[in-house]
């Protein structure tokens, strides 16, 4: 947890964070494999759009996300993040920022809840996807967690 008062950045309790990786059907690394990733699935990507005068739509477009186990002594957070759902962490080098949920905390302030798993923004370049990639666990007990990931937030 990284806390200065005013945010906060809350994860799970577990050694792993699963990280959902997400590319558009045109971007070439939505065509790759990964050894390292615990599972590779078709998803839908949302996008919400606002006009200057107000007027808001919304846009979709196919791709694929993938699903790391990282292990959470190879995260560090970014201590000046004040983006307000959308923390950034480290990972072998690489900066990363997350797409989470927030909320009002206790005495004040506001406060991102990664939990035990987070989405990354989509269309990571190459090196920000291999560190990524690079830095996954694939064991038992992380493909029990994907399992148990993938079960609660089926699509079907």
């Amino acid at each position: 947890m990284l806390s200065d008062g005013l945010y906060r950045v809350v994860f799970g309790g577990g050694d792993y964070l699963l990280l959902d990786v997400g590319f558009e059907l045109t971007k070439p690394l939505a065509h790759e494999a990964n050894p390292n990733a615990l599972a590779k699935r078709d998803k839908k990507f949302e996008f919400k759009h606002s006009a200057p005068n107000g007027a808001k739509w919304w846009t979709s477009s196919l791709g694929v996300t993938f699903l790391f186990a990282i292990p959470k002594e190879n995260i560090q957070i970014v201590a000046d993040t004040c983006g307000y759902s959308y923390p950034k962490i480290v990972i072998n080098e690489q900066t990363i920022t997350l797409n989470t949920s927030g909320g009002t905390i206790d005495g004040g302030g506001w406060g991102d809840f990664v939990g035990d798993a987070a989405s990354t923004l989509i269309n990571l370049c190459r090196e920000e996807f291999l560190a990524i990639a690079e830095t996954g666990v694939v064991n038992d007990h992380t493909q029990s967690l994907a399992a148990a990931y993938l079960a609660a937030h089926s699509q079907g």
